[in-house]
């Protein structure tokens, strides 16, 4: 034995096999580090533990290693359907990549530039992806500066309203030509008046709001020489390709106002597609129709329209007049599809409710106040909404219980209270309020 053998066997008494290894092996130097950096490799990429922000809700968005490096791809592979202009598979990816990587901004604005390029997708899904990226974005106002006019193309002008009211906008700002244009679609017309008369100078820059204006000016005429000026501007505006279909449209408004059947039929006919098919202003014709006695007509325009609503706001419009002119195996249907297709909107099953009232379904009532009082999320919302379409319905079939089942604790108490005061049940007492209701309105 050398003394070197001896010198190493004194240094490290209790070596074992792998200090042997480890010191005359060079490659097993190589092979343990890569292999720790193997396994901390795996533990960086499938375990869901690096934050990518929040939900609107507060709720902390978690991925991992592995949903990032998808996301990538992913959002590569968009890009590159975009530049080839296959819009819908683009927006297939974008959606994926986001679905990886819900914190990524890059993505829900890729999101937002296909929907702008796929007209029928973005009536349902574009309302939700701008949502996402003002989330993502703080609500830069950069941001609304650059999604308001996408949006305005698409006809949202419900979002715009409500994203757009509490903004500072001045007389030259585009946000703000933008937000006169939401208040008018949708209906709010004293907002829209006053901003108009506090900037006029939005009128000069745009061209459909100084026609909007007119129309405006038209309805609001005290008589006919005053209505003449703005009426004929409406008919010059119609005359042009470019302003038609606007100008028509607030020319139907002036004929609606006026109860002018004749005239809105004309105007209908010499609409073209766009407006024959626009549900609200057919609804407003049959409603026309059977405002002028001719009842059966009316039911048979509705009957035989075939239009189908484009969302939900359209379909309880329809479900209303439906429910109006006694159509009611049509009626019950569209609420069924109306429940379906856009049940999570509490605006839907509240439409459903008011033409189960017009149909005098009771017993239909009854049971669309037991369902709606299941759905979790509205509890809060319609709970005592839908209380009273059940005081109301059994107010009408004649029942008086003095039980209420099935209640939860806040509705518990205020059945209660209600009980102290007019020492009745909670639903007796909302069936009482809906009789007073019902012969106040019987009374007008």
């Amino acid at each position: 034995m050398t003394d070197e053998s001896e010198r190493a066997r004194k240094f490290i008494p209790e070596a074992g096999p792998l200090a042997i290894l480890w010191r005359h092996e060079r490659a097993l130097r190589f092979v343990l580090p890569l292999l720790a950096f193997a396994v901390l490799g795996v533990l960086g990429l499938l375990p869901r533990i690096w934050t990518v922000g929040r939900t609107p809700e507060g709720r902390t968005q978690r991925i991992s290693g592995l949903d990032w490096l998808q996301g990538r791809s992913l959002g590569q592979a968009a890009r590159r359907l975009e530049t080839a202009g296959k819009h819908s598979d683009a927006l297939a990816a974008w959606e994926n990549a986001a679905r990886q990587n819900p914190g990524d901004r890059e993505f829900v604005l890729g999101m937002v530039r296909c929907l702008d390029r796929v007209p029928d997708l973005a009536r349902l899904q574009l309302p939700f992806a701008a949502d996402r990226l003002l989330h993502l974005s703080a609500t830069n106002r950069e941001t609304l500066r650059w999604l308001a006019p996408v949006l305005a193309r698409h006809a949202q002008w419900k979002w715009l309203g409500a994203r757009l009211t509490c903004e500072a906008v001045g007389a030259e700002d585009d946000l703000g030509t933008i937000r006169s244009r939401a208040q008018f679609e949708e209906g709010e017309f004293a907002a829209f008046d006053a901003e108009l008369a506090a900037f006029p100078a939005r009128l000069k820059a745009d061209a459909e709001l100084a026609l909007i204006s007119a129309g405006r000016r038209a309805l609001q005429a005290k008589g006919a020489h005053e209505a003449e000026a703005p009426e004929k501007e409406l008919e010059l505006a119609a005359t042009v390709p470019a302003t038609r279909p606007l100008a028509l449209r607030l020319l139907l408004d002036l004929a609606f106002a006026r109860r002018d059947l004749w005239n809105y039929e004309r105007l209908l006919a010499a609409g073209g597609p766009e407006i024959a098919t626009s549900l609200p202003l057919q609804v407003r014709y049959w409603r026309l129709v059977h405002g002028a006695g001719q009842r059966e007509r009316a039911a048979r325009l509705v009957r035989e329209s075939g239009i189908l609503p484009a969302n939900g706001q359209d379909a309880a419009a329809l479900l209303q007049v439906m429910a109006e002119f006694g159509l009611r195996e049509p009626a019950e249907l569209l609420g069924q599809q109306l429940l379906k297709q856009w049940g999570n909107s509490p605006s839907a099953w509240v439409a459903m409710g008011e033409a189960l009232v017009t149909l005098e379904d009771w017993e239909g009532l009854r049971d669309h106040a037991v369902r709606l009082r299941q759905i979790v999320q509205f509890r809060k919302e319609l709970g005592g909404h839908s209380w009273f379409l059940d005081g109301l319905a059994e107010h009408r079939l004649g029942l008086d219980r003095h039980a209420v089942d099935g209640v939860d604790d806040d509705e518990g108490a205020i059945g209660n209270a209600l009980r102290k005061v007019f020492g009745r049940s909670y639903r007796t007492t909302l069936a009482g309020l809906a009789a007073v209701l019902v012969v106040c309105g019987a009374a007008a």
